[in-house]
């Protein structure tokens, strides 16, 4: 291997490292078909296999843009470029090894997929297609879209977006002139075209390599003719020039009259990649959302409007992951792979107002471009639509939580990022960071649910004495509100957890091996002992235990103290005389003589009314007993139902 060959090869390594790890998490997926993990460990370990896609997908995107866009983030392109040696051949090398790379990442990726005990549909040729075409104008188109960006995070973001629109674009159109036919006997069962799959594979295969190989010549036409006019090169990530681009160049140059708005300026501008992500990604929604009402025929029927919902459904998946990595990394990264990070800790500005501004510039704008912008465009999109599309379709398949939970899962990536931005030297760097934490917090995750689970509720003792202290209802009866505060108070305690490692990491400056070890071994601590005490108190909080009396015909289970008052009620009603459909009213008082309340469950009934309400009911033995159904109303007007059975030995009359 040549001195030139292995200059070329080392910068892929760690991004192509990522998207050999993503694809073989995908060997798993039999575990998880097998049903070998359940509970909140299956739903972490397919959210685990679910990602592994996307992060084999980013590692194509890096390991395309690095070759040239390494070049602009170390600098050297200038001395690439005054190299004695012909730039055809230059250019010829980086292109060879690119598509070697990619080549031998979609065979292994083909391979985990059989291994995996996965079969490849009748019907499925279509895809098949397109996943080979889009892979092959991602290699091709890189070399002119990282020219053109002039970095690897632009490069990636230009190469992979410029091809899915070509592909929509394309989709579209075949879709438009193939549309199902109608017949008038069946108005609802519209007919496909009887050679569909053909025409749209051969479509794609003829738009796909004519993109290809136009951007390949245009690559090298880009390379040939590239001249540096700045020593300086690599100015972190620079947009393609637009008309006006000087009068708005003006608006971030720095101004004498305030140092905190230039600050903010600086910021601003460090993050135009996300400004550019969120433009394409908004003429794409729109584009389609257009293109709906355009087909070449007035009705349109569902089988071929379902290409309009993948459109939306993949931009939004693609979209919101790789703007929140982009959101929190992206300026702390620049900023040190210019050089720049230790020069302004001697600005006469406070290092931690500068770290608070830099913060809340990518907070903010994350929440913006990352959740606002994609949440108005599904809402948009889903009532014209009428069918939820984006966010909403998600938020509908999770029973109206998606929504929170796609927050929450945002935050997490965000801090994420963030904080790997601080331990890292480059933008690359941050993402493989960033997607290899994600990973080891899924399996730290995972692991404490197992222990959370082998512990039986450790916390239940502690969340019987909030509930008998507050009197409110038990956590069993509003589990679901309480597992969202639950993971929204454990997502914040990690972020700022990530957030002050951050901070101190800013205000140390250098950067050291050891510091990031340090670093990453305390949070993977806190991450464990906040997720513990979290999937704990889910135990805790739907934990039922026997209710142990012996007129019950079978085993009982309910809420600690819940289960303390059917024991109660139950010896209060034996010394009454009632009758059936009989409502009584039972006091503290006559429950706690009865010896079976402790003293937390009298607290929790303080000042509280307690009625049953008694009726005749047949067992499915053909036993007969007598339901008791009760309500606890605790001051406030909480109400606390329950119900237990009574059995009586004697035959109906």
């Amino acid at each position: 291997m040549s001195a030139r060959t292995a200059k070329e090869i080392r910068p892929l390594i760690f991004p192509w490292v990522l998207a050999v790890l993503g694809a073989l998490v995908i060997l798993l997926k039999p575990l998880l078909d097998q049903g070998s993990f359940q509970g909140m460990i299956g739903d972490l370990f397919s959210l685990l296999i679910d990602s592994s896609h996307f992060i084999f997908v980013l590692g194509i995107w890096l390991v395309a843009a690095m070759p040239f866009g390494v070049e602009f983030q170390h600098r050297t392109m200038v001395l690439l470029l005054g190299q004695p040696e012909e730039r055809f051949r230059i250019w010829r090398n980086k292109m060879l090894i690119t598509g070697v790379a990619v080549a031998t990442l979609s065979l292994l990726f083909a391979t985990v997929f059989f291994l995996s005990g996965n079969k490849i549909p009748r019907d499925s040729a279509p895809e098949l297609v397109v996943a080979v075409l889009y892979g092959i104008a991602v290699v091709c188109s890189s070399c002119f879209w990282t020219l053109i960006a002039r970095s690897t995070v632009g490069g990636m973001v230009f190469t992979s977006t410029m091809a899915f629109v070509v592909g929509g674009i394309t989709a579209v159109i075949v879709e438009g002139f193939l549309e199902p036919k109608v017949i008038p006997a069946a108005p609802n069962a519209p007919v496909a075209h009887p050679h569909h799959d053909l025409i749209f594979c051969a479509t794609f295969l003829v738009v796909g390599l004519l993109y290809a190989a136009i951007f390949l010549w245009l690559g090298w036409r880009k390379f040939a003719r590239l001249e540096m006019r700045d020593a300086v090169a690599g100015q972190g990530i620079s947009l393609p020039r637009i008309p006006g681009g000087r009068s708005l160049s003006q608006l971030f140059r720095s101004r004498s009259t305030s140092s905190f708005g230039n600050l903010l300026r600086k910021e601003v501008w460090l993050h135009r990649i996300l400004f550019g992500i969120a433009a394409i990604f908004t003429a794409g929604w729109l584009l389609t959302f257009g293109a709906m009402f355009l087909l070449p025929v007035l009705q349109i029927h569902f089988e071929s409007r379902k290409i309009f919902e993948t459109i939306f459904n993949v931009l939004t998946v693609a979209y919101i992951p790789l703007l929140t990595l982009l959101a929190g990394c992206i300026s702390q990264a620049e900023e040190k792979s210019l050089g720049l990070a230790a020069w302004h800790l001697t600005l006469p500005i406070p290092s931690r107002r500068s770290w608070l501004l830099k913060f809340s510039v990518a907070a903010g704008l994350f929440v913006l471009f990352g959740l606002v912008l994609p949440y108005c465009l599904s809402l948009l999109t889903s009532t014209a639509f009428r069918n939820p599309v984006g966010l909403a379709s998600i938020n509908s398949d999770q029973g109206g939580d998606g929504y929170a939970w796609i927050r929450l899962l945002s935050w997490t990536i965000f801090g994420v990022s963030f904080w790997s931005a601080s331990f890292s030297t480059s933008a690359v760097r941050a993402i493989v960071t960033t997607v290899s934490a994600f990973v080891a917090v899924l399996l730290v995750m995972m692991f404490a649910d197992w222990c959370a689970n082998q512990s039986g509720g450790l916390l239940g003792i502690l969340l019987s004495s909030i509930t008998a202290f507050t009197q409110s209802q038990p956590v069993m009866y509003w589990r679901d509100e309480f597992n969202r505060i639950a993971a929204t108070l454990a997502v914040l305690t990690v972020t700022i957890v990530c957030l002050k490692q951050s901070l101190a990491q800013f205000r140390r400056g250098g950067l050291q091996n050891r510091d990031l070890k340090r670093s990453a071994l305390m949070l993977g601590v806190v991450i464990f002992v906040v997720a513990f005490l979290g999937f704990d108190s889910r135990n805790a909080s739907s934990q039922q235990i026997p209710v142990a009396r012996a007129s019950a015909p079978f085993t009982e289970y309910a809420p600690p103290l819940v289960a303390e008052v059917h024991c109660a009620v139950d010896v209060v009603l034996e010394s009454k005389r009632h009758a059936e459909l009989e409502k009584q009213f039972i006091s503290v008082k006559e429950m706690a003589q009865t010896g079976k309340l402790s003293w937390l469950a009298t607290t929790w009934l303080r000042n509280a009314e307690v009625t049953v309400t008694l009726s005749r009911m047949e067992l499915a033995d053909g036993r007969f007993g007598t339901w008791i159904s009760g309500m606890i109303i605790l001051p406030g007007n909480k109400e606390v139902p329950f119900g237990f059975v009574k059995f009586k030995t004697e035959p109906q009359p």
